[in-house]
Parts: C-alpha cells; structure tokens; sequence
C-alpha cells in the first residue's frame, strides 16, 4: 500500500470513528437530559399533590365547619369562598405532556387524576358560591344545602386522599 493510499484509509478511519463517536456521545447525553427532566417533573409532581393535599384538607376543615354551623341554622355568620384555582396543576399537564403519567401510574390512576383536574375549575367554584349564597338569602333549604356540601366533602376527600396515594406511589417508584 503507497503512502497516500493508507494516509486517505487511517484519515477515513478517523473521519468515521469521529462521526460515530460524536452520534454515541449525542444520544448519551440526550438520555442523561431526559433523565433529569423526568426526575425533575417527579420530584415537581410529587410536590404538586402535596400541595394540593394540604389545600384539600384545611378547606376540608372549613367545609366541616361550615356544615356544623349550617346544621345549628346559623344562616348569616359565615361565608366560604372554595378557590380551587389555587389549586396546582401545572405540572400534571407537563407530565401528561411527555406521556410520564402513563409510565408512573395505571390506568384508573390517570382516570383519578383526570377527575380531579375535571372536578376542580372555575364552574365548580362558583356553583359553591352560588349554592352558598342562595341559602344564605333563603333561596335554598337547609336540607338541600347540607347535601350539597357533604356531597362537596365528600369529593374533596376522595381526592385528598387519591393525591396523597399517588405522592406515596411516586416517592416509592
């Protein structure tokens, strides 16, 4: 072999091992980037259904409150303003996003969680309001109004304790 000849193949070589190289080393540090990302956006979930499990509970605690003071007939002395936009859900979406919630939960976990994004919004805080105003003017029994917020409770607690559950899944996963 001439000179020329095994300094075009050895610079071929290099060339090729270089190119190679360089789509190994890319896909290695694209996996170590979503990585990171998925152990980020656990750790934000995680954090999400925490906050949101404590926000649940001390309405919680308000709603039982209320309910007490409504079954003693007390009409006038308090009014409970539900602000489930204070709710996070940020993170929820990002995770649905990327497809991450159907590699961390089944199927009827997802089903939860969709419930609960569905359940709190803005329509559902305003029919509390409504409902509490309406008894609070006489346009509502208080029957009726008992109903509402223990089935209000109710809901509220199933989803405190789907998002606890699913914190405990994702800090065990």
């Amino acid at each position: 072999m001439t000179p020329f000849v095994s300094q075009l193949v050895a610079t071929l070589v290099g060339a090729v091992t270089a190119f190679f190289l360089a789509i190994v080393m890319f896909q290695l540090s694209e996996r170590w980037k979503a990585r990171k990302t998925r152990r980020e956006l656990k750790s934000r979930l995680i954090r999400e259904f925490e906050v949101n499990t404590r926000y649940m509970a001390d309405f919680l605690r308000e709603l039982t409150d209320v309910t007490q003071r409504v079954s003693a007939g007390d009409t006038q002395s308090y009014l409970v303003k539900a602000q489930f936009k204070k709710l996070l859900r940020v993170t929820v979406f990002r995770c649905l996003e990327k497809g991450l919630l159907y590699n961390w939960f089944n199927d009827d976990e997802i089903w939860k969680i969709d419930l609960m994004v569905t359940y709190f919004n803005m329509t559902t805080d305003q029919f509390l309001y409504q409902s509490f105003l309406a008894y609070k003017q006489g346009a509502m029994e208080q029957a009726d109004f008992i109903k509402q917020l223990h089935f209000h409770r109710d809901k509220i607690s199933e989803f405190k304790d789907i998002t606890d559950s699913l914190a405990k899944k994702l800090k065990e996963h």
